[in-house]
């Protein structure tokens, strides 16, 4: 795979971003995120793409291999606002869209999405390395 340079990451993204909007549908207000609520995608996998959504609009945003498992009260103890090692950022809802990037150390990943019923259906894209995952659906996992 050919290593993208920071334009054309960037134009990507531009491009993602018009298309990845301009394909949702609005809809009623959502009260989902009224509370704290922890995501994820991937249990089936033993690749784990989590997010956490607190009232203050705070998410938090990780992606772990294990092969252990899914131990949540094992990743409830790092997996925090407080700890700078998880991508951070603050989301937006409208109607039933909901937007954010999530920033760490070695970059950004923004997302697009819905909530559809209690899940989230989400496009995202990285500003780290240009790579595009469409439709991925992340399944509530009870706190």
């Amino acid at each position: 795979m050919e290593k993208k340079n920071r334009d054309e990451i960037y134009e990507g993204y531009y491009k993602w971003l018009g298309q990845t909007t301009k394909n949702r549908q609005g809809g009623e207000a959502t009260t989902l995120f009224n509370e704290e609520r922890l995501f994820c995608n991937g249990l089936a996998l033993h690749h784990y793409d989590l997010l956490r959504f607190y009232p203050d609009k705070t998410v938090i945003h990780v992606s772990v291999m294990s092969l252990r498992g899914f131990n949540l009260e094992k990743i409830l103890e790092w997996f925090t606002k407080d700890n700078p090692n998880n991508g951070k950022g603050t989301y937006k809802v409208e109607g039933k869209m909901i937007s954010f990037e999530c920033k760490c150390a070695t970059g950004s990943i923004a997302f697009v999405g819905e909530v559809v019923g209690e899940k989230l259906v989400l496009d995202s894209y990285s500003l780290i390395n240009g790579h595009v995952a469409t439709a991925r659906e992340y399944e509530e996992v009870k706190l």
